[in-house]
């Protein structure tokens, strides 16, 4: 299991850009990351459509997303790693401060 820590800019709401941006993939039928499971509010899990595994994040206080990344096959938890990164990279990189990765279970 992988742990990330997304510090946002100030006054950035990151947790309902991700949200924002996946429905919109989700309705273009395109991107690889996409929501599963019941909406809860300020948390949210997806899977990816070709690595096995899900990744759950969650709305902190100060606007901080808490992020699990979990494959079924833990030598495999770095591919989901370097999908999520790419993803917050691509389209968020200019709201996001800092980005912390705790790799120790």
């Amino acid at each position: 299991m992988i742990r990330i820590t997304i510090v946002p800019q100030e006054n950035e709401n990151l947790y309902s850009l991700m949200v924002k941006v996946e429905l919109d993939l989700r309705k273009r039928n395109t991107g690889t990351l996409h929501r599963t499971g019941k909406k809860k509010k300020d948390e949210d899990r997806w899977f990816h459509t070709s690595k096995d595994g899900w990744i759950k994040f969650k709305r902190s206080l100060g606007e901080i997303v808490v992020v699990t990344i979990q494959s079924k096959n833990p030598d495999k938890e770095w591919d989901l790693l370097t999908a999520f990164v790419g993803f917050i990279y691509r389209h968020f990189s200019k709201q996001v401060r800092t980005i912390t990765l705790d790799l120790k279970d």
